[in-house]
């Protein structure tokens, strides 16, 4: 069908976009923003609440983690494409501008207890177990650098991010 076209001296796709008329290009770019926009705020339930609630104390490759090990099904999130995502609800107003600021610095214990409390609180009814299997699924380290996590060495890091009050207590 293609190649009869072309033989028969038709060109195919927008005539507006072939000849670069500006009307034509601000329409095609407003729909693809408008479609991108759908998109991300159909996963926002995935991303959004993690991003508001760590982004100001982790880097993003912390808050990229937490969000993959509570959806492990789901697409997995890339350090750029949560950035982008975050950057166009903060073009919106839907984000606070901090979100997109350098995180402080933090030491790698307030690391591990952030992903913990974030496995935790995504799945309260999860066992010592349970956490201490998806810690080693996403291949993070024990403090001490070890590949396999002990479920007393969890127990006690998830008592560090209660105090810590990055989980309720109780």
């Amino acid at each position: 069908g293609l190649a009869a076209a072309r033989a028969a001296g038709r060109i195919g796709g927008n005539p507006g976009l072939r000849n670069r008329d500006p009307e034509a290009i601000a329409k095609v770019s407003r729909a693809r923003d408008r479609s991108y926009f759908d998109k991300l705020n159909g996963e926002a339930q995935q991303w959004l609440p993690v991003v508001r609630q760590f982004r100001s104390r982790l880097p993003w490759e912390d808050v990229v983690r937490i969000i993959n090990s509570r959806h492990p099904d789901a697409r997995p999130w890339t350090v750029e494409r949560l950035r982008r995502a975050a950057g166009r609800f903060v073009k919106d107003g839907l984000l606070d501008r901090s979100v997109l600021d350098r995180a402080a610095p933090s030491q790698k214990d307030d690391r591990i207890l952030a992903i913990i409390a974030g496995i935790k609180s995504a799945a309260p009814d999860m066992t010592l177990k349970q956490i201490a299997q998806r810690l080693e699924a996403m291949r993070e380290p024990t403090p001490r650098g070890r590949t396999t996590w002990a479920t007393s060495s969890v127990a006690h890091l998830l008592e560090r991010a209660r105090q810590a009050g990055l989980l309720e207590q109780g």
